[in-house]
């Protein structure tokens, strides 16, 4: 868990990336050219589901994990978020099978399927991603991967709740919650308690960041283009799944 932190004169927040390391550095491009016209300090930080179903996972942990990044920015905060649970999960499986009766066929699918997504060793891959902070509390925003169940506290709150829970989102301790994990269209979900910044890069082309100015509630955005075509086939293919249900 990730305690209280300092405000800087500015905060970026990064919504879910899911292997689009392209959308990733067009963002950061963007965000630099925003950061290059405020005074003082910058922090960024990614909201999780930075592996599956994009096409570079890999080059996606690279950026996260650059020295360029932590040159660019005063604080860097790398988030867990669901995807990088279930990948721990399938690490754990593939060592558990290697003790087992698993067929060397299925061993190598699984030990491929994880070079897919780091150099490193798939247990030193493992150790990073486990000691991913769940949350991160700046004492005016709450970020994490996904919402918050109302009537929560920050104590009581459960890795499961973190990185798993949909549903509406009120404040928690005073705290607007920012996160991502539940895919809106088009522009980003604000409420009053919340802001959903999870705008299915991988499916869309838009990837999101909110922008918040001290220790301001309110958030403005910088999001890489959409694929229009995209976002139309989305719609319609959830419009179809409502009246087939």
């Amino acid at each position: 868990m990730s305690p209280a932190a300092t405000i800087p004169s500015v905060t970026y927040a990064v919504g879910d990336i899911h292997g689009c390391s392209d959308l990733l550095k067009t963002l950061l491009a963007m965000i630099m050219d925003h950061r290059a016209k405020i005074e003082g300090t910058a922090k960024i930080v990614f909201l999780g589901d930075y592996v599956d179903r994009g096409p570079d996972a890999k080059g996606v942990l690279e950026i996260l994990w650059s020295k360029q990044l932590r040159r660019d920015f005063n604080e860097v905060i790398v988030l867990k978020g669901n995807h990088e649970l279930m990948l721990i999960e399938e690490i754990d499986q593939y060592e558990a099978s290697r003790h087992e009766n698993v067929a060397d066929r299925i061993l190598a699918r699984r030990l491929q399927r994880i070079a897919k997504i780091s150099d490193l060793n798939h247990r030193t891959l493992r150790n990073y991603l486990r000691k991913l902070p769940s949350y991160h509390s700046d004492g005016t925003r709450l970020f994490t991967h996904a919402g918050i169940a109302p009537g929560m506290t920050i104590e009581a709150l459960s890795e499961q709740d973190l990185l798993w829970y949909r549903g509406p989102v009120e404040d928690i301790e005073g705290r607007l919650v920012v996160h991502g994990h539940t895919p809106v269209l088009g522009e980003p979900q604000v409420t009053k308690h919340a802001v959903n910044i999870d705008t299915m890069a991988y499916g869309s082309s838009q990837l999101t960041c909110a922008v918040f100015k001290g220790k301001s509630r309110k958030a403005t955005f910088l999001w890489t283009p959409p694929n229009e075509d995209a976002l139309l086939d989305i719609k319609w293919s959830r419009e179809d799944s409502v009246h087939r249900s």
